[in-house]
């Protein structure tokens, strides 16, 4: 368990709301879930689709994010989708001019009482979602060897992703030892996108950050005028 202390906005960066404060082509190391929009085959499937929970995004919007200039001359993204999506969001990291390497996590979902998660599906039930690990430039060093893909962990709120994948990208890009460092002072620039946590030593923007001051749409956040 991650202590609480690591999602409190006094520990954070900050909360990103102005065009002006972007740090462009500074970030190192980007998080982001964006809102994907996905088309149902029926009425019955929009009661279970993320429109019903929050707003979302069209590829062409998500395509059209800067998010080549936000990173730094060498960096790493990590980015979630789902299988049915999987091959539009390869095209979409393209057209951002970046790399997908591997799956940097895959995510086995259980029950709270621990049992495997049954999901929706058009041909079988459902239940891995997929990070994309993606790079620009000639990326940079993993700090840890020891980090694992397969990341076996409870289902939460609607497309809420595990805390447990924080503590993945910190190992990997701050080394075993990062919970010791003093202050939440890391060695590189955090940016999460599409926010719903505030994470120590991060920047975040999205618009479901928690109070208080809600955030904004990524796409007013990133605007350059």
């Amino acid at each position: 368990m991650l202590p609480d202390s690591l999602f409190a906005q006094e520990n954070s960066k900050g909360l990103l709301e102005l065009p002006a404060a972007v740090p462009w082509n500074q970030v190192e190391f980007l998080y982001l879930d964006p809102p994907w929009h996905f088309r149902v085959r029926s009425k019955k499937g929009l009661s279970r689709s993320a429109e019903n929970h929050y707003p979302t995004l069209g590829m062409k919007d998500i395509a059209a994010l800067p998010v080549y200039d936000l990173l730094a001359k060498n960096a790493w993204a990590w980015c979630w989708t789902t299988e049915p999506l999987l091959e539009e969001t390869y095209e979409i990291v393209k057209k951002w001019g970046l790399k997908v390497k591997t799956f940097a996590l895959t995510w086995v979902k259980t029950t709270k009482t621990g049992k495997w998660h049954v999901g929706t599906g058009y041909y079988t039930r459902a239940n891995p979602e997929m990070c994309l690990f993606i790079t620009k430039g000639k990326g940079l060093r993993r700090q840890s060897k020891a980090v694992r893909e397969l990341l076996i962990a409870p289902l939460g709120k609607h497309s809420a992703k595990p805390y447990e994948a924080y503590s993945r990208i910190m190992r990997i890009t701050e080394g075993e030892g990062w919970l010791e460092k003093n202050s939440y002072q890391w060695d590189h620039l955090y940016l999460e996108l599409f926010a719903r946590n505030y994470f120590a030593g991060w920047l975040s923007a999205g618009l479901d950050l928690p109070a208080p001051g809600m955030g904004q749409d990524i796409r007013n956040v990133l605007s350059r005028g």
